[in-house]
Order: C-alpha cells, then sequence, then structure tokens
C-alpha cells in the first residue's frame, strides 16, 4: 500500500452515510423483532395446570376453583399406569408411567407448578424452572410428560417476518 493511499484513508470520515442507513436498518430490526417477542407474551397469572402424558390429559388443576380433575388414564393410550394424588397446601400428583415415574408439585396459594421428582436420567424436567405463568412448560422427554398452562397453546413451528 502506498503512503498516498494511506493517507487519503487516513483522511476519510470513520463512518460513511450508506453506513450509518445500515447500521439504522439493523438496529430498527432488532427492536422490532424484541417488541414483538416480548409484546405477544402471555405473562397473565396462572389459572391452571394441565399434566399431559404422551400428549393426553391425564390430570389438571384449576386455582380459580381449587378443583382437580383425574381423566381416565387407562383407556386413553397415555401409557399411564397409576396416579397417586395427596393433597394439602401442596398438591402432589405422582404418575406411574410404564417407563418410570414423574412427580408434579402445585403449590396452591403460590399458584406455581414445578416436577419435583423424576426416575429418568437426565432429570430435565427436575431442573426447570417452576411455572409461574402462562409462558412456562416443563416437558420430561424420556416419559414424554408435559406441564403446561390452561393458556398455553402449541407452537405449529411456523416464523412469521
Amino acid at each position: 500500500m502506498s503512503l498516498k493511499k494511506v493517507e487519503q484513508i487516513r483522511a476519510d470520515k470513520p463512518f460513511k452515510l450508506a453506513d450509518i442507513f445500515i447500521y439504522a436498518g439493523i438496529l430498527t430490526i432488532v427492536a422490532v423483532l424484541l417488541t414483538v417477542i416480548f409484546a405477544t407474551r402471555n405473562g397473565g397469572d396462572l389459572n391452571g395446570v394441565r399434566i399431559l402424558a404422551r400428549n393426553r390429559v391425564v390430570f389438571e388443576y384449576d386455582f380459580v376453583s381449587d378443583r382437580y380433575t383425574l381423566y381416565d388414564y387407562s383407556s386413553n393410550g397415555s401409557g399411564v399406569e397409576n396416579v397417586e394424588i395427596t393433597e394439602g397446601d401442596l398438591l402432589t400428583i405422582k404418575i406411574f408411567i410404564d417407563s418410570g415415574f414423574n412427580v408434579v408439585q402445585i403449590d396452591k396459594s403460590g399458584r406455581t407448578a414445578k416436577v419435583t421428582e423424576a426416575d429418568c436420567r437426565t432429570h430435565d424436567c427436575v431442573n426447570t424452572p417452576p411455572i409461574k405463568d402462562n409462558n412456562g412448560i416443563i416437558y420430561c422427554s424420556p416419559h414424554r410428560v408435559q406441564v403446561v398452562p390452561f393458556g398455553f397453546e402449541e407452537d405449529d413451528g411456523t416464523v412469521i417476518i
């Protein structure tokens, strides 16, 4: 590179007008995407939770009415062999699947739900934070057990830009 070219580069402005337009466009796109992501979240109060085994509803608890519903798990193809429910301030549901078990605790006063125990090898569901609003979901992939809020709508995988 010649000395004349080096001097010419030093004399140029650090940002040209086209550079500023490109950076402003990128920042605008990022701001719009963040707004869409956080504005469309359903962060309302948790009204209830639903426990599914192999995509079949096994148990529901409604915080508003303080009632639970245990569905017929023997004939719905969920693979559930037994469900044990212990009532108190914490509602404990132990679901026995043909391949193991999961324990879900529902805190009635705190309006949260959490998987506290599982006999699968990964324990991802146990380490998942509790569901506190309509945004959370807990999934145990080895047992195919899900804990979802009432307002949960499964994503179909499409991305809209």
